[in-house]
């Protein structure tokens, strides 16, 4: 597991003198565009960015290098944007790698996107399409890291469409310590992945009800993921989380080791397969 990081939080400062939505620290410089949902995920991402003056230019180095980036690399969201063609600042990811390979997948979804993907098994299914096994060359990010990616766009997206006054209340205090690096408890609902190319991204949050599964709700492509707006939460035996479960969610505790090898299919006539 890679170590933590951490960036303190200015909880002593009255709300009438916070500043930065994450840290709430009044004297730092405010320089930089908050990109609350990384360049990583092409144009869509633009409808959330925040001006300068929301956060500090220390917690966007920070929460770009130790929580951005290491989302990105989950081997779901590698995949969805090799698809979609998004460039990132290495440029567009043209091929996605596991761990001893044994077919590559050439994968063609657009006439100029084109992605070799390499897996460890893979099946035709009757549709005419793939369902593959792959175990990720490099480990998946720990659901903690995950849970604090989102988290961080939570409070990011409550910024800019609620204001500075509802964000920087103390009872988003506990979500901010944690975005930061301070140690926490909690679990994360995922939909089943499908390699869906659609282009889209979209950021929903319930406020109102930060304890359910889904306060807040992450889709890209085929990648879904929810979590609730409170650290310290079990996953509930509730109603909402009986039907997430029927519609085939999983939830993964911080107290759970990311899976090794990942499941899922591709449409048909999307790839033409070689040997490795």
């Amino acid at each position: 597991m890679a170590s933590i990081r951490q960036r303190p939080v200015a909880l002593h400062l009255p709300i009438e003198q916070r500043k930065c939505l994450y840290c709430l620290a009044n004297d730092e410089p405010f320089t930089k565009d908050e990109h609350v949902v990384q360049r990583a995920f092409g144009r869509a991402a633009d409808q959330y960015k925040l001006r300068p003056g929301a956060v500090c230019d220390p917690c966007n180095f920070f929460l770009g290098r130790h929580v951005d980036s290491r989302f990105t690399r989950r081997y779901d969201i590698s995949l969805i944007r090799g698809l979609e063609g998004w460039p990132g600042r290495g440029g567009a990811v043209k091929m996605i790698e596991c761990h001893k390979p044994t077919v590559k997948l050439d994968i063609t979804i657009k006439p100029d996107v084109q992605v070799a993907m390499f897996v460890n098994e893979f099946e035709k299914l009757p549709n005419g399409g793939f369902r593959v096994r792959v175990r990720p060359k490099h480990p998946e990010p720990e659901v903690a890291l995950t849970l604090r990616a989102l988290w961080k766009i939570a409070l990011g997206v409550m910024y800019g469409y609620l204001g500075p006054t509802f964000t920087l209340d103390p009872q988003w205090d506990p979500i901010r310590k944690a975005v930061l690096g301070a140690p926490f408890s909690g679990y994360l609902i995922q939909a089943p992945f499908h390699a869906i190319i659609d282009g889209q991204l979209h950021v929903g949050i319930q406020q109102q009800t930060p304890q359910s599964p889904s306060a807040v709700t992450f889709k890209v492509g085929g990648v879904i993921l929810g979590a609730p707006l409170v650290p310290g939460t079990s996953p509930p035996d509730d109603e909402e989380m009986r039907r997430l479960r029927s519609e085939g969610w999983t939830a993964l505790t911080t107290n759970d080791q990311p899976p090794k090898d990942l499941f899922f299919e591709l449409e048909p006539d999307s790839t033409t397969d070689g040997a490795d």
